[in-house]
């Protein structure tokens, strides 16, 4: 059997390895397709003026962002009268800061600026004219240029929400007065006899709000 099966290799080793080649070309087909029109992009780090902003910064494919060299006038005074000096400031590459939401930002002229957004409006067609730009990955610091897209308010909820990075439920709700503790509460002394009005006063909210927490058309979760 060993003998056969050494004979058989033999025999199929240049189909075998023709298959092997013919699988990883079909690979490497699948990957530039699926990278679609950016493909160009997907190997290396490519460089442009920011929109809007062509004479002071650059941005590039993966989220880096580059001030450009400037020439600066000095004024001083050598002894013999205020005379300039003229040199040029190099550029160079930034480090952006992080917001409070978690997205990277530069500082220019006292103005704050979203990294992701200058990669947008640099690299990604908006013909559509959409506002919004969204990180397909859901990691708000991963500013490559495929993991960016142009999206709309309702598009981007939408997506966070599908990512389970959205959950309004319950005390997580920006609007919600009362959490998960309370609302418990609130149905234990329903059940004891105490009123709603008076349940109302006590948790600072409306009666119809009470009333809605008791039926569970709010806190309906718990």
């Amino acid at each position: 059997t060993n003998i056969r099966y050494c004979i058989w290799i033999q025999e199929n080793r240049m189909k075998l390895v023709c298959d092997l080649e013919v699988a990883l070309l079909a690979m490497n087909d699948y990957i530039s397709n699926s990278i679609g029109n950016q493909g160009k992009y997907a190997m290396k780090e490519v460089w442009k003026d920011v929109k809007g902003f062509e004479d002071t910064h650059k941005v590039s494919t993966l989220g880096g962002v580059y001030t450009k060299p400037k020439e600066v006038v000095r004024y001083r005074d050598y002894g013999k009268g205020v005379k300039p000096s003229v040199y040029i400031r190099k550029g160079q590459r930034l480090k952006p800061t992080y917001t409070a939401d978690g997205y990277l930002q530069i500082t220019f002229r006292n103005t704050t600026h979203k990294v992701h957004r200058w990669v947008a409006n640099t690299f990604l067609d908006n013909s559509e004219n959409k506002p919004q730009v969204n990180h397909i990955d859901g990691i708000k610091d991963n500013n490559y240029i495929l993991n960016l897209e142009w999206c709309t308010a309702k598009e981007n909820v939408q997506h966070s929400y599908k990512l389970g990075l959205a959950c309004n439920a319950g005390s997580r709700h920006p609007r919600s007065k009362l959490c998960e503790k309370r609302v418990v509460e609130i149905r234990d002394k329903r059940l004891k006899g105490i009123s709603a009005k008076v349940l109302a006063e006590e948790y600072s909210v409306c009666i119809s709000t009470i009333g809605k927490v008791l039926t569970r058309q709010y806190w309906g979760h718990i």
